[in-house]
């Protein structure tokens, strides 16, 4: 299984669309899930070395918006020390 490079939905690695060649990386390193997604991160990239944009403070993972019912972790913040 792998991740795709744009929706991070998960892919079978017979199914994945290589985009490495866009980082120089090694061949299926990085992989999308359709040619949607191929596009789209193609469009990034090449605006990032335009330089109208960064890619990578474009696009966030996505939110959960679930509980997904895990323990949260406890910091010092919620506590009212620093």
């Amino acid at each position: 299984m792998s991740v795709c490079s744009n929706c991070y939905h998960r892919i079978k690695h017979k199914n994945a669309i290589e985009v490495g060649h866009l980082w120089n990386t090694e061949p299926f390193l990085a992989v999308v899930c359709s040619d949607k997604c191929k596009e789209e991160i193609e469009k990034l990239v090449t605006s990032q070395k335009k330089g109208d944009g960064n890619w990578m403070t474009m696009r966030a993972f996505p939110k959960r918006e679930e509980d997904d019912g895990l323990p949260k972790a406890l910091t010092d913040k919620q506590f009212g020390t620093t």
